[in-house]
This record gives structure tokens, sequence and C-alpha cells, in this order.
């Protein structure tokens, strides 16, 4: 007992000594200047983890619902400080599977994945290499610092984190605004630790990790000093530090390993413009321009009508958006390939093209044709689709509807050149059977009223219901033939034999 009361009262002194230098340990926001220090966070009777307090130990409501978080949003609660959800599969989706392995779907990356609690370690990490800017103190004052000839905008580093003497790490501040040449800040500047001539530095801040574990890829380290181009979120250059690629490994885009399928993809761009923080990076940003996808066909904006924010685009119908993107779960970037988010030719010019570009099965097929309305201009990134305006507003050479770029037919069925506001049956792309049928290979002997007359899910059982109906839309275009008999057996693609199967079998 009394090794265990001796063990408590050495933890407690050192926690009360560190509360007395508190300024000195802790950076900006989680410092003096928000009457923050550790006893803030840390309670010194814990049996918890890193001392937490014992409210933090609770019976969680969901898989973001921990510990850490718990104490986070104790603050982080949109009164104190900004709220924030967390990244996982609970705000965005379970696409990305079981990180835990329990096997239950889900993923959740705490807060202090990638934020540090106590210090700002790019900057104590990289130094130099992480300043926004830095320059010379002419004078500083309890609340601003002055350089002479700076000739700053009017507030461009209004929400950066200002270290007066660059070289004292332990001393930083949030900077509130700025003219051409002084810097305001949050707080007290200290004066003994700072005079004239020394070197400032402003850096992003957001107390952003210099290393993240992360689930796949082990320590990752980050370089995150800016909200756009180098070392941003996503920079695209041969070493993926950014704080999203830095982690990803199945995305469409930015993966740490620079092999991903998708097109490029907003190089250097501020992610959270679209992948708000708030909603945990789920990408939603998109319809505050046009729904996302467009359903109305009004040009009125997001959540659900066609895009009216910088301009509109002449288009006067939301077409099968609907069909492709919610139902057949199709990527914006298929049919508008290097284009998607703020891409190339996205609200790139007034009144506002629609770029078109053909991109399926992450490149498999490129191009095709598409000839929309007259209302509108369209532009391309990819050098094999062809685009007219002549008012017919039909897909064609489009593989999803029986034809290849190249012309070719795919698969046997119709090579159909469907209107893009009118409607797609499954004799639209494939005919109903019968002896003159179009369908390939025996089709014509199995579904011939004639003969056997089988409706297609005896052989497609998860693609399709009768003759008439899709099943799974997983199992339909999607680059495979799927033959999967409703009462078992195989086929040899190579030979084109069927075996084990009801129909061909003894009978026994």
């Amino acid at each position: 007992m009394k090794r265990h009361v001796m063990i408590k009262t050495i933890i407690l002194t050192v926690l009360i000594s560190l509360i007395a230098i508190q300024a000195e340990t802790l950076d900006y926001p989680h410092n003096g200047s928000n009457s923050i220090g550790c006893d803030s966070c840390h309670y010194v009777y814990a049996d918890e983890p890193s001392h937490l307090p014992p409210w933090t130990n609770h019976d969680p409501l969901n898989i973001d619902d921990t510990q850490y978080n718990t104490l986070c949003w104790s603050c982080h609660n949109n009164i104190k400080a900004p709220y924030m959800k967390t990244h996982s599969s609970l705000n965005t989706s379970d696409k990305y599977g079981d990180s835990d392995n329990d096997g239950e779907a889900g993923w959740s990356m705490e807060c202090k994945v990638c934020h540090h609690p106590h210090q700002q370690r790019q900057i104590k990490t990289y130094g130099s290499e992480s300043y926004l800017y830095s320059g010379t103190v002419t004078s500083v004052t309890e609340s601003t610092l002055t350089e002479d000839g700076a000739n700053w905008a009017i507030d461009e580093y209004r929400g950066n984190i200002l270290y007066p003497k660059a070289t004292s790490f332990n001393y930083n501040y949030k900077i509130t605004g700025n003219t051409e040449d002084t810097i305001t800040v949050r707080g007290a500047i200290r004066q003994d630790k700072v005079s004239a001539d020394d070197t400032f530095a402003i850096v992003y801040g957001n107390l952003i990790k210099n290393t993240i574990a992360t689930p796949n890829s082990g320590d990752m380290p980050v370089k995150f000093f800016r909200d756009r181009g180098d070392h941003s979120f996503s920079d695209g250059d041969s070493v993926r530090d950014g704080i999203c690629e830095s982690c990803h490994t199945e995305t469409i885009h930015w993966r740490n390993d620079g092999n991903e399928p998708g097109p490029g993809h907003n190089l250097g761009a501020r992610c959270v413009d679209c992948h708000w923080h708030v909603d945990g990076f789920k990408g939603r940003g998109c319809d505050g321009c046009h729904g996302y996808p467009p359903v109305l066909n009004v040009a009125s904006g997001g959540p659900d009508a066609l895009v009216n924010n910088p301009g509109t685009t002449g288009s006067l119908t939301a077409g099968a958006h609907d069909k492709h993107v919610n139902t057949k779960q199709y990527l914006c970037a298929n049919c508008h390939y290097d284009s998607v988010g703020s891409g190339p030719s996205h609200n790139n010019g007034e009144p506002q093209d629609v770029s078109i570009g053909f991109w399926l099965f992450n490149g498999t097929y490129l191009g095709g044709i598409y000839d929309g309305q007259p209302t509108v201009n369209y532009d391309t990134n990819e050098e094999n689709t062809e685009l007219t305006n002549e008012g017919s507003k039909t897909c064609s050479n489009v593989y999803c509807h029986g034809r290849l770029p190249d012309g070719t037919k795919w698969g046997g069925g119709k090579a159909t050149s469907p209107v893009w506001d009118g409607s797609v049956t499954c004799s639209s792309c494939h005919d109903a059977g019968g002896a003159a049928t179009d369908l390939s290979g025996k089709h014509y002997k199995h579904t011939d009223e004639s003969t056997y007359e089988l409706p297609c899910e005896k052989c497609h059982y998860e693609t399709a219901v009768g003759r008439s109906e899709i099943k799974n839309e997983s199992y339909h275009a999607n680059n495979v033939k799927d033959i999967i008999f409703e009462q078992g057996g195989t086929l040899n693609t190579t030979d084109k034999s069927c075996s084990s199967t009801y129909c061909h079998s003894d009978a026994r």
C-alpha cells in the first residue's frame, strides 16, 4: 500500500511540475492561451491508460466512441472548439472492410492517429522545410510582430501559427490576422524570448504528427506543411507522404504505393474542400454546386439538381445519373475522365463546359461516342472519346451498351445507342431469345420458344431474375461473363462445355 501511495505521489509531483511549465511543453491550441494545461486531460489518480479522466471510460455506443475520442470531444463540441467526426467506416462507408479482423465490417481512425495532442510535430521534425514564411523581426509587442517591407496580403496568414523566434519551438501563437507588415496573435508574446533581428517563422499548424501508424503499411512519414500544393494532403510526387496519401492503400486515388487505378485526381488540391473533416472526410463537397448525382431536371444546384454555381452548363436533363450512380454504383470518373472535382476541365469557363470522357474498369476500355444536347458545350481529356452536340443525347461504342470503343461488337448482344434521358430494358441490349436470336453461342437453343425456353437465371443465377429483371447489379455489365448455374455445375471457358449440370446429367 505504501509503495502504491509513493508511486502516485511521485506521479502527482511530476504532473504538478509539468503544469507549472505548461507553456513550455504544450503547443497551440492545447496550451495556456486556451486555458489548457496537463490537468485538463490527465488525472493523476486514474487507472486508465495515459491517466485519462475516469469519466472517459464508458461503454461505447459505436466504433468511433473510444475513450480517447471521448476526451477530444469533451472540448471539440462546437462550444469550446469545432466538432469534427473521425475518419471511419461509420462516417464514410464500409467499402474497405474490416480493420480489426473481428468478422464485423468496420474501421475507425482515432483523432490521435493523425493529431499529436501536445506538439506541432511538423516544425519540430522538419524545421525550416515546413515554413510557410520566414523573416526577420523588426519589432515585437505583447500581441504583434512586425517585419518592415514584408508586403503580405491582408490576412494572408490568418489561422496559421507564429514562432516569433524560429529556434524557440516551445513558444508559438495563433495568428488572428495580419496587415502588409504586422502580424497580430492570440495570447501574449513572451518578450524575453524574442527581440529585433531574430528570425521568425510561420507554419501551418493543426498539430499534425510527423509519423502516422497506418492500419496496412506500418508507420509512415508525413510532411504536411500547407493545405494545397507541395507537401499538402496529396501532392502526387514520388514520395507519398501527404496526410491522405500516406495511409491509403485501396482507394481509387492517392494510394501510398503510387499504384492507384484511377486517373489523376486534384493534384495538390485542398482535399477538405470536398471531403469535409466535420463529416469524417466523406466526399460530399460536390453537392455544393450540383447534385451528387443530379437527379432533377432543373439547374438549382445541390444536393439533387443540375449545376448552378458558378454558372449553369446549359443542360436541361439529369438523364440517367440516378441509374448509373445510385443503382449501378458507377464512379463519376467512368464518364467524366480526369475532370472530377477540380480536374483540368472542371469548372473551367463561362458558360460551364461539361467534360465527357469514358474510362471503364480501371482504364480497360477508354473512349466512346457521345452526342449531347445542343445547349451544352462539351470537352474531353480522353483522346479516344468523340463528342458532338447535335441533340440525339445518345451513347455509342461504349462497353456498357454492347460495343467497344473500336467498334467491335461485345458479347454477341445488340450494339445499342441508348438515349441519355430515355429508358433501357433488358431487350434493349439482349433480345428475348428465339431462333433468330442475336445472343452468342447456343443461347438460341436454350432460350428458343420452340425448344427449352429457359429463362436467363438458369445459367446467370446471380445476374438475372427470369428474363427481364436484374438480380444483382454487381454481376451485370461488369466486364465478366458470370456463368453461375441455378442448380450447380461448371462451364469450361476454353472449349465452352458444361459439366455437372442438371440439364446435361444422366438423371441419376
